[in-house]
């Protein structure tokens, strides 16, 4: 265990790193280890290298051989290799760490000489920093690993070669380097490119790491990178940026020392000549990043493309006097360049929106930030380099002080990179400025005060180069999180023409449809035209009236009164824990998580097995009455306001398992993991001959826990699935079982998302089927029994997660666990009757997972701004995963095949809803199932929608729900109700919550983006007396029902027509006046003696405290009289009842004052919290 790298300083005294302004006290954060206060005196100064020759490179006697830079079209064949393979190994060389560095070997970096030569007389061998008048600056770890895609952890590059079958391998690949003329890389690339050889995998990868990566003067492929070569092939990831940074800081001394003996040489003696083998267009594109005054205009990546591409086949300007520049360029130094936001290309999970502690334990983003600020030596094949991420600490965010001398030390090739674990560690905002110490200063001047000043004069006109078109400079400044970037037009442009011809080229699978609709919105209104996203597929708009299929026996013959506990019916579900069920299994996660966690986290389990800790404290009437709606023919929950269902996008974020990877049926093929299944099947047969004549799940948690066998691992895996994923009716361990634990406990990635919904589904059905069935009974019959085999937990988590009034407070996550622990040992809400389901439409959340929870980060599918994705080559695992999700398919578990629709539930996802089609089923093998699941996305069109956007109906949609559900009997249909209104008020549409994550739209009176539609008339809908979640006034039937559009809410009428009290818009001091222009009455000693009396205690939704912020903000900080939000309240009475206020209802004048005071008071504390926020913000809103 390490020690933090991190010093905390409580009260530094500080000045701002350009020098201005006043010393000031803070506390400071600096990389360790710095000079103790008490010794700054004896600490000598830095001495600045002294540059008295004129700059002039073309003049210099020296001649520079770049080897490891690529240039021009040279190795043509390696991209047509690289983009053959990828399809086949880009999941292997992700979890390898490689992919971003595969694919920036085929860019081209169009190298600028005198830049490189300019940037290389600034080095200092001593320490390896760039020494600059201004201040100290350098290649490090993190540059390494974001602009060249190599990993900073992982196994050593000089890591042997094990088992047998490994070294066979290698010998294979010797062989094969002999038969090669000379060795050479380029007859290399021809006998293996499209050969089909069994090694072509391990001889690319020795390929690349010849040629791009440890480059050799003769061009040839190396030995040594075999043992490389074949790791990476397996998925091991190996440490690549050490060694890659150790050859640059070498190549760079090289250099440096090169500039110094040219310049002593006299014009007539012979030239110099230096031949560098590290991947020097690093040193280029570092500059390039950081120094504004030097940036050409990059290019617009595409979605997943690694950030090198935007300087792929870039023009570098031309400089007159570059040393005079560099000199003079301190204050537009970009410290932290990959901190800003760039079109098209994701921060790294460590550059955090607000600063952070870490503790121990780090997951694969925030180990190799770690692993970036510590002082350490970079051992490569042929150097040793010390790494001094303490001199340079500025460009990761921290404070600089003076920094400490580190004396060199001489690590053996088996110790380097040795896995080190930090106790914990501090993170800084992505927007943060750190500053310099008062006394850092002084010791700095000391430092330069030898070196003549060449900051002062006017700096040097650059010469650009002619760019056809170009109009400004892509320099991005930082953004507040969730704002939009301000996009280079002509970039956009040029992007879009580009993409439309790979359009015309391949016509590719589009997932969504988008056309000019007539739609109606979820918060009622009239109908407007807008272009609309739907998912495919969508009945066609040519067809006027398209099949309806819902079953209305499933329906009809549900019990007449929900009492689950009257029914005959015993549900037995093994795969929930119990409340308060007491075993090893916790103990026994904690034992594995340290030594295993990288593993789960490769094969895509880590959450999933973190989730089987928590307890879920089951709601039997709450499951029970989502059984009731549950539909076996669409797999969906049918409520008369819309449809719903449990979807894989639930299933990954909530159960944390994965929709990517192989089959769950996947076969063991090699003779390795045949012969430890074997071993795993004896183990469990020799529990058959015990007592207990089974293989009990705890019987083998107690003989591998803490056993030291190496077979724990997959013991440990096969009883976590066999308990807690694929559970059955006696609590054993299943054979079947077995080989999905041998590949998961080799990081190979298995979909088990599918399979786990697949049962989900399946027992839904039989549940259902069983309720039905009991309900014929006749008296006195033995009950029903039925045994859940899934992990049915998700079905109330699912509830709670979406259904505003069923949700109890969850709790507070901790940073880093599952979304799962917000409910961990959560007590439910007591609810009477479930079937008050029917009338939660207006409180249900569409997309709960797109709002801000603390603690929890946002996955890349939930963007402020929506997303096209034209070319889904190198898509990430996350959009990948998404994308999935979307998709029509079969899924394939253990004995059943059930069907996937998510375009019936489409704002599930954030599209736009139409009506569906109707999918046959194939009903064929499970192969089969899993082959349409797995189909190919690479050509795909693929949508994102904005996690803020708000999805409407279409207007047709509800002209058929309404048809569909009307011949459901036994429904829960709601009635109509029609209330006295005052002094003639008109209708109105009470507002809906907003759908997760989107912000509320303002409609401008006559505004042209929604035409109001005068013929089109909106169904009414309201909900029974005895089927409101709390105590409901009551009021007169009317004799006509009619359906309202899914999660439409009920028209009522306001207290007062033509002045609202909930308007939106209205400032604080209009409510006032408002309320006192209407009842001539202070809200506030209302207020005061309402809290007094029988209203009760107002209680806030959590609606509005889960998003509040992210609503307001994230839409812009616009000003108080722009904010729109929607608040509903409920009022606790003293018999500890809920009631719900209703403003149609009849009520005397006394009473409608007290519910209007209510409204206002709820309001008024919610907009003051608004004006807090905004306030708080308001710096980010003049960017």
């Amino acid at each position: 265990m390490e020690e933090s790298p991190i010093q905390e300083q409580e009260d530094a005294l500080m000045v701002s790193r350009t020098g201005g302004g006043d010393p000031f006290h803070k506390k400071a954060f600096f990389l360790k280890p710095i000079v103790p206060i008490s010794a700054i005196d004896h600490e000598p100064p830095l001495k600045l290298p002294q540059c008295p020759f004129r700059f002039d490179p073309k003049k210099w006697p020296l001649e520079v051989e770049f080897h490891g830079w690529r240039q021009g079209q040279e190795d043509s064949n390696w991209n047509s290799w690289v983009d053959r393979l990828a399809p086949l190994h880009q999941s292997t060389w992700k979890r390898a760490g490689i992919y971003d560095a595969i694919f920036s070997s085929k860019y081209q970096i169009r190298r600028k000489s005198d830049l490189v030569y300019g940037v290389a007389e600034n080095w200092c061998c001593e320490t390896n920093t760039f020494l600059f008048p201004w201040g100290e600056a350098s290649i490090t770890l993190e540059d390494v690993m974001i602009l060249g895609g190599f990993s900073v952890s992982g196994d050593s590059v000089f890591s042997p070669l094990e088992s047998i079958e490994l070294k066979e391998v290698e010998e294979r690949l010797v062989k094969a380097r002999k038969e090669v003329k000379r060795a050479r890389a380029v007859q290399w690339l021809q006998k293996f490119v499209n050969s089909g050889s069994e090694l072509e995998h391990e001889a690319f990868l020795a390929f690349w790491l010849s040629r791009y990566v440890f480059h050799d003067l003769d061009r040839s492929i190396q030995k040594r990178a075999f043992p490389i070569a074949i790791h990476l092939a397996r998925g091991t990831r190996i440490a690549l940026a050490q060694s890659v940074l150790a050859d640059i800081y070498n190549d760079l001394s090289l250099l440096k020392k090169a500039i110094e003996a040219s310049n002593k040489l006299k014009t007539s003696d012979c030239v110099l000549k230096v031949k560098l083998k590290s991947p020097f267009h690093l040193v280029q594109v570092w500059a390039w990043e950081r120094f504004l005054k030097l940036t050409p205009i990059p290019n617009v990546i595409k979605y997943a493309e690694p950030r090198l591409a935007r300087w792929d086949n870039v023009r570098g300007l031309s400089i007159e006097n570059l040393r005079s520049v560099l000199d003079s360029a301190g204050e537009a130094f970009m410290w932290r360049p990959y901190a800003m936001s760039i079109e098209n290309w994701n921060f790294p999970k460590y550059y955090l929106e607000k600063e952070m502690w870490i503790g121990p334990g780090l997951d694969d983003e925030f180990l190799p930030f770690s692993l970036c600020l510590r002082v350490t030596e970079l051992v490569g094949f042929d150097n040793r380099k010390q790494y001094l991420p303490h001199r340079v600490a500025m460009q990761f965010g921290y404070d600089q002080d003076v920094p400490y001398k580190i004396a060199e030390s001489k690590v053996s090739r088996k110790h380097c990179n040795e896995k080190t674990e930090i106790v914990g560690f501090y993170i800084p905002s992505r927007l943060s400025k750190p500053n310099v110490t008062a006394r850092y200063l002084k010791w700095w001047n000391e430092s330069v005060s030898g070196l003549k000043d060449t900051s002062e004069g006017a700096f040097p006109q650059k010469k650009k180069p002619k760019m056809e078109g170009s109009l400004v400079s892509a320099k991005q400044s930082p953004v507040p999180p969730g704002y939009p970037l301000k996009k280079n037009l002509e970039h956009s442009e040029k992007r879009k023409r580009k993409e439309s011809l790979c359009l015309m080229q391949s016509a590719p699978d589009i997932m969504f449809e988008e056309k000019e609709e007539l739609m109606v919105s979820p918060t009622g209104g009239d109908p407007f035209p807008k272009k609309a996203y739907y998912l495919k597929p969508v009945v066609s708009s040519s067809i006027d009236k398209p099949a309806t299929k819902f079953p209305t026996e499933s329906f009809s013959s549900l019990p007449s009164h929900f009492e689950p506990k009257e029914w005959p019916l015993e549900v037995d579900i093994p795969g929930w824990r119990a409340k308060g069920q007491k075993d090893d299994w916790n103990a026994w996660v904690d034992q594995l998580a340290p030594v295993h966690q990288s593993t789960w986290k490769a094969a895509g389990i880590y959450e999933a097995i973190i989730n089987s800790t928590y307890e879920i404290r089951r709601k039997n009437e709450l499951v029970y009455g989502f059984a009731e709606k549950w539909c076996s023919e669409t797999n969906t929950f049918i409520f008369p306001w819309g449809e719903a269902t449990i979807t894989l996008e639930d299933i990954m974020v909530l159960g944390g398992y994965s929709v990517l990877g192989d089959f769950v049926l996947s076969p063991l093929e090699s003779t390795e993991l045949k012969e430890i299944e074997d071993k795993l099947n004896e183990e469990r047969t020799e529990f058959n001959k015990g007592v207990s004549k089974k293989p009990s799940t705890s019987l083998w948690l107690k003989k591998f826990m803490n056993s030291g066998s190496l077979l724990e691992h997959e013991a440990f895996l096969s009883f976590w699935l066999s308990r807690y994923v694929f559970p059955d009716a006696h609590s054993t361990i299943q054979k079947h079982v077995f080989p999905i634990a041998i590949h998961l406990a080799r990081g190979t990635r298995i979909a088990l998302a599918p399979a786990v919904l697949a049962s989900i589904y399946k027992d839904l059905s039989l549940l259902k089927r069983a309720m039905v069935d009991s309900s014929k009974l006749k008296t006195g019959c033995d009950a029903i029994k039925l045994s859940i085999k899934s992990p049915f937990q998700f079905v109330q988590i699912w509830a709670w997660e979406r259904f505003v009034e069923l949700s109890p407070n969850p709790s507070i996550i901790n940073f880093g666990q599952p979304r799962l622990a917000r409910w961990d040992k959560v007590s439910g809400v007591e609810v009477e009757n479930m079937r008050v389901l029917d009338s939660a439409g207006d409180g249900f959340k569409w997309r709960p997972y797109a709002l801000t929870i603390e603690n929890l980060q946002l996955p890349k599918y939930y963007p402020v701004e929506e997303i096209y994705v034209s070319d889904c080559w190198g898509l990430d695992d996350e959009l990948h995963s998404f994308f999935r999700c979307l998709r029509v398919s079969e899924l394939a578990g253990f004995g059943t095949i059930e069907q996937y629709l998510p375009h019936r539930v489409a704002m599930q996802f954030g599209f736009d809803q139409d009506i569906p089609c109707l999918v046959a089923r194939s009903n064929q093998s499970s192969d089969v199932a899993w082959d349409h699941y797995m189909k190919d996305i690479q050509n795909a069109r693929l949508y994102v929608p904005s996690r803020l956007s708000k999805a409407d109906n279409s207007t047709r949609y509800l002209k058929w729900w309404k048809e569909s559900v009307s011949g459901l009997k036994n429904f829960t249909m709601p009635k109509l109700k029609k209330s006295k209104c005052i002094r003639g008020s008109s209708s109105w549409a009470k507002p809906a919550p907003l759908d997760p994550g989107s912000a509320p739209k303002k409609v401008v009176e006559g505004s042209k983006k929604r035409k109001k539609i005068n013929d089109f008339t909106l169904c009414s809908v309201s909900v029974p007396d005895s089927e409101k979640l709390g105590l409901v006034s009551k009021r007169k039937k009317e004799d006509n029902d009619s359906l309202v559009l899914p999660r439409f809410p009920p028209k009522c009428c306001m207290p007062e027509a033509g002045a609202s009290v909930d308007k939106d818009g209205l400032m604080l001091a209009e409510i006032r006046k408002h309320c006192k222009k209407q009842r001539k009455v202070n809200p506030q000693s209302l207020a005061s003696s309402i809290g007094e009396g029988s209203v009760g205690t107002m209680k806030s939704e959590r609606l509005v405290t889960e998003d509040l912020s992210n609503e307001v903000l994230s839409g812009g900080c616009k000003a108080e009289k722009n904010l729109k939000t929607v608040m509903r309240s409920n009022a606790r009475s003293s018999d500890n009842k809920m009631a719900s206020i209703v403003y149609n209802e009849c009520v005397s004048s006394s009473s409608l004052i007290e519910k209007q005071v209510s409204v206002l008071k709820d309001r008024v504390s919610r907009l003051e919290f608004i004006v807090k926020m905004w306030k708080e913000n308001y710096f980010w809103n003049k960017l």
